[in-house]
């Protein structure tokens, strides 16, 4: 919540009541407690988890804190983990993620078309070098003729 105080007292008894399954405090500023405590209602009592991220398995995710930058701001924030254990990125992070993969694809569709331009370049060079050898063999089957040599027969 945005009020402070009574997150040990008064707004977890609150929570307990209500049935709500996790009960989560995070305040990356304190000093005598972890900044982040995650506790889960079992038999009517919150047990504290253990763990960065600790796993809310009936959600299907995980919480956590992680040092990132938010809207230009770099220090410890809360952070959603998914089943392996690894950050679930945040809007800003998921667009900086999609440009990074998409000039790494443009990177390689160029690195293929440059392949493929060179191959098409050998290809070439090699049909040229193919093409002067069967002039040279033309020329040297006319000049055996010349010659009166029948370059069949050899």
């Amino acid at each position: 919540s945005h009020k402070r105080r009574g997150e040990y007292s008064r707004k977890k008894k609150l929570y307990g009541e209500m049935g709500v399954l996790y009960y989560v405090v995070y305040n990356p500023r304190r000093r005598r407690k972890a900044p982040l405590e995650v506790y889960k209602l079992v038999n009517g009592e919150y047990q504290l988890q253990f763990g960065n991220p600790v796993w809310l398995s009936e959600i299907g995710l995980g919480i956590g804190t992680d040092r990132g930058t938010y809207q230009g701001i770099n220090r410890e924030w809360l952070y959603w983990y998914d089943e392996q254990g690894q950050r679930i990125l945040i809007p800003e992070e998921q667009i900086v993620h999609q440009r990074q993969l998409a000039q790494r694809e443009r990177q390689r569709a160029t690195e293929a078309e440059q392949l493929a331009q060179r191959e098409r370049q050998r290809a070439t060079e090699a049909e040229q070098l193919a093409q002067q050898e069967r002039q040279r063999a033309k020329l040297l089957e006319e000049r055996l003729r010349s010659l009166g040599i029948d370059p069949d027969s050899l």
